[in-house]
């Protein structure tokens, strides 16, 4: 754990520990498929974006708005 309380194995989260923003995180799945649901700023979608392809190369992003 670092002092975020975070596990080292949930690393990709320590990219957002020190922000001041409200980010939530739910994670849902089985065996074969985990989908990672975020809400955060809108300010903060490109610098989401960045970490996770840093960290899930492999994976895809969706982009829903919940605005309207």
């Amino acid at each position: 754990y670092n002092e975020y309380e975070i596990s080292q194995n949930l690393g990709f989260l320590y990219n957002f520990a020190g922000l001041n923003d409200e980010i939530d995180f739910v994670f849902v799945g089985n065996g074969a498929v985990v989908k990672m649901i975020v809400r955060l700023p809108y300010s903060l979608g490109k610098y989401f974006e960045n970490c996770f392809y840093a960290n899930f190369p492999d994976s895809e992003v969706v982009i829903l708005d919940d605005t309207g």
